[in-house]
């Protein structure tokens, strides 16, 4: 899971770190092997694509925890989008297993997006840096089995 950055040049606070690495998208980009169907694979990359073009144009204002919590809400129907169209496209066989955990992972990752929301809303510091923590996780989940099928592109942006 992932938070918005204020701005690509400006440092990252420590919370918009743990934020960061808790928290919002979901994903490091890199190729894995895995076969899969060019249609299949080109829908999800181009679903994975559209997202990361809309995240970016999401403006990222957050330095407090409330500030936060509204770039947050920014991206949170991006996120939600981007997994029901994921949810609805049907992978080959030998990719189903692989591809469920994917989408698992992002499901927890949005799930504990909402719960970063109300955190960050209400001021709860420690709770915020423990659900980053626990997104961290859904993460490298989602990200490490979309790399497994050689969904790059979504691995770095669920």
């Amino acid at each position: 899971m992932r938070t918005p950055l204020s701005s690509r040049s400006r440092r990252r606070s420590p919370l918009r770190h743990t934020a960061t690495i808790g928290g919002v998208a979901l994903l490091l980009a890199a190729c894995g092997g895995g076969s899969k169907t060019p249609s299949f694979a080109a829908s999800a990359e181009a679903i994975c694509a559209s997202a990361s073009k809309s995240l970016a144009a999401v403006p990222a204002v957050g330095l407090t925890l409330a500030q936060l919590a509204t770039d947050v809400a920014g991206q949170l129907p991006i996120y939600e989008k981007q997994l029901n169209e994921l949810s609805a496209l049907h992978p080959p066989a030998s990719d189903e297993h692989a591809y469920a955990k994917a989408l698992s992972g992002a499901r927890t990752d949005v799930a504990l997006l909402h719960q970063l929301y109300t955190a960050m809303r209400a001021g709860k510091g420690k709770q915020v840096h423990d659900i980053g923590v626990e997104g961290g996780r859904a993460f490298t989940v989602a990200g490490t089995a979309m790399r497994t099928i050689g969904l790059a592109r979504c691995a770095t942006s669920l």
